[in-house]
């Protein structure tokens, strides 16, 4: 685990908060569990509040004010909230997490699957799918159906 420092504006001077880059596997476990509902695993419902005032405390190592005072959390100004949020969701976005939950749930194969639904296109310098020959052995290259077209 590494440091992080950056500075914020806090009760009108320039201050330094230091976060951790990496987080317990455990401390991240209890903070979802608390924050998202997976009672529907294909819809997980997420309580992003809840999140937030748990991984911020749970990373900041160093700042002006008592981060583990929910009280004092709260009453930080919205404009050097919004900055630590930013510098803090840069290293824990929620999706990281909740991806890693849904790869434990469904395994790393059905997720790939799960990816968009989207279909391949072909690159901008290919004049398009081609087709394969059904009939390899022959002298007669007849073309197959569309329904063989690679992808």
């Amino acid at each position: 685990m590494t440091e992080v420092t950056f500075k914020i504006q806090y009760k009108g001077k320039e201050e330094e908060i230091t976060i951790e880059d990496d987080i317990a596997w455990g401390t991240i476990d209890f903070i979802l569990k608390a924050s998202v509902d997976l009672s529907d695993p294909m819809k997980p419902k997420v309580n992003m509040s809840e999140y937030r005032q748990r991984i911020v405390p749970a990373v900041i190592v160093k700042a002006p004010f008592n981060h583990q005072d929910n009280k004092t959390m709260k009453n930080i100004g919205f404009k050097t909230m919004k900055l630590i949020m930013e510098v803090v969701m840069k290293y824990y976005p929620l999706v990281l997490f909740l991806e890693d939950w849904m790869q434990s749930f469904l395994g790393s194969l059905e997720l790939k699957n799960l990816d968009s639904g989207s279909t391949p296109t072909p690159s901008s310098d290919s004049d398009g799918p081609k087709k394969q020959s059904t009939d390899v052995g022959s002298s007669s290259s007849k073309k197959s159906s569309p329904s063989q077209t690679n992808t």
